[in-house]
């Protein structure tokens, strides 16, 4: 069987690292099943170059 591909954007990192947004605790999950192999992620190029602007604390 296929892994599901969700693409994550911008805003998904954002919801990860602000404790205060609503949709932290879900996110949080969703990128603890990406890990555990759940879902296939990706992303594009744009989105990792927001990424790179970041602080240093938040971009690692």
């Amino acid at each position: 069987m296929r892994k599901p591909k969700i693409y994550l954007e911008t805003t998904m990192f954002n919801y990860y690292f602000d404790t205060e947004r609503d949709a932290h605790s879900d996110t949080v999950t969703l990128f603890k099943e990406v890990k555990a192999g759940k879902y296939k992620a990706y992303t594009s190029s744009y989105v990792i170059d927001e990424l790179l602007k970041t602080s240093d604390d938040r971009r690692h």
